[in-house]
């Protein structure tokens, strides 16, 4: 078997945690000399890496200057208090700014002290760091990072990949418009190899192609984090695409292709190697099981959450206009994984998972006339506990939930809306008529 590694998958051993980091490097150096690293995926982890090492010392320091940040907001806003009672004459104000000055400068040292007990941690970090720099050291050594494909093959590339972009052919082609806006955003990445980024997938493809052309009687196995669906077919259980496997076989004479995501080599191979670790399966996994738990388990439980906060909406919050609103009608849809974090304790592990809601309401009067409609985007705070032995068994426990208002409009803004929508459907419609 040959396991060629991407680009994300490098990456993750800086972003995950020390336990799942050597847990991790253990298994590929029992793998190392399976391992392929191809040249795009080398160059990219290169341009990438510095930035994924700089977040690991600046997550443990910021977060103590953001606490130290919060407790001298609240100081101000507390002096600013106490100064205007004065203005009143209450009683003992002095007495009570000392103490509340003792009690913050209590919550600094607290702050301080833990910022110091990070210490270990940092240096674990660097641990971390210094493993993978290893493993991608002994690759480099021992010939197993491929060479980059030349300037010739680079544009026959391009050229191909502009057609299959064109007509959606995998891989990559969900990669063009999002690099397409990142050189919107950043001019400086706008040269001859900004501009190429886009097909770094089909560069990545090709590679795996001639690793399959050069060893047709060993079974490719590519592991990827990236699962859009420019490489798997999500509809048939998450595999390769066909599209992907059909031209890898007639361009290689092997049959023999797989693609595994993170989690899924884990398993497999450290089943395989006797290193199973459950923690770090759990660790691996986090992104995957919290859309499952959310999608298909609590869904409904999520939703009624939010539609009990949003009755106790007072409509002149959203807009001051919505005075003689007597019934509102919600109707939330589109939950989305914004974030997720996962801790363990001795017999669980909690996953703090923060879900995105959106919600359309709709205000009406006594007699159900539309007084307008807003659109909120809820930020819900939701943790799941799973038993370390009994993985099946989780509860869910929402913590609480935010809003914003995304946009408003009253009624006569909304038929303005429903008429330039009319319009529209009815010149698409004139449009296709003359067009048979």
């Amino acid at each position: 078997v040959i396991l060629i590694i991407d680009t994300n998958v490098l990456l993750y051993l800086y972003k995950c945690s020390f336990n799942t980091n050597q847990n991790l490097v253990q298994l590929l150096n029992k793998v190392k000399d399976k391992v392929v690293i191809p040249g795009q995926v080398y160059q990219e982890y290169l341009r990438h890496k510095h930035a994924e090492q700089a977040k690991i010392d600046q997550k443990y320091d910021n977060f103590t200057k953001e606490l130290q940040t919060f407790v001298s907001a609240a100081q101000t806003k507390i002096g600013n208090a106490i100064s205007q009672s004065r203005k009143y004459d209450f009683p003992n104000c002095d007495e009570l700014e000392n103490d509340i000055q003792e009690s913050m400068d209590d919550i600094n040292n607290t702050i301080q002290r833990y910022g110091n007990s990070l210490a270990s941690e940092k240096s674990n970090k660097g641990i971390q760091i210094t493993s993978v720099e290893q493993l991608l050291n002994y690759w480099d050594s021992n010939g197993k990072i491929l060479s980059q494909i030349s300037i010739p093959e680079l544009l026959e590339t391009i050229k191909e990949g502009e057609i299959r972009f064109r007509y959606k052919m995998p891989p990559g082609y969900m990669d063009e418009n999002e690099k397409d806006k990142e050189l919107q955003k950043k001019p400086q990445l706008d040269n001859f190899y900004g501009r190429v980024r886009k097909y770094g997938d089909l560069f990545v493809w090709k590679e795996i192609i001639k690793v399959g052309i050069a060893n047709s009687d060993k079974k490719i196995v590519f592991i990827t984090n990236d699962v859009k669906e420019d490489w798997w077919d999500t509809k048939q259980g998450n595999v390769m695409r066909s599209e992907l496997y059909n031209e890898f076989v007639t361009i290689t004479h092997n049959e023999s292709i797989e693609f595994l995501t993170l989690d899924h080599f884990y398993e497999l191979f450290s089943r395989y190697y006797q290193i199973q670790d459950t923690k770090t399966q759990m660790e691996i996994s986090m992104d995957e099981y919290a859309q499952k738990c959310i999608l298909e388990d609590y869904e409904d439980e999520i939703i009624r959450y939010v539609e009990n906060i949003c009755v106790e909406l007072d409509p002149q919050e959203i807009y001051s206009e919505f005075s003689f609103v007597e019934y509102t009608e919600y109707n939330a849809w589109d939950l989305e994984i914004e974030n997720v974090a996962i801790h363990f304790d001795e017999e669980a592990a909690h996953y703090e998972i923060a879900v995105g809601v959106n919600v359309e309401m709709t205000f009406l009067s006594d007699d159900n006339s539309m007084l307008g409609r807003a659109e909120l985007v809820f930020h819900v705070n939701v943790e799941i506990q799973r038993d370390l032995l009994e993985t099946d068994e989780k509860a869910i426990s929402i913590k609480n939930a935010t809003y914003e208002i995304s946009d408003v409009k009253d009624a006569w803004e909304v038929f303005l809306d429903y008429e330039a929508e009319a319009e529209a459907y009815a010149s698409d419609a004139y449009e296709e008529e003359h067009r048979h």
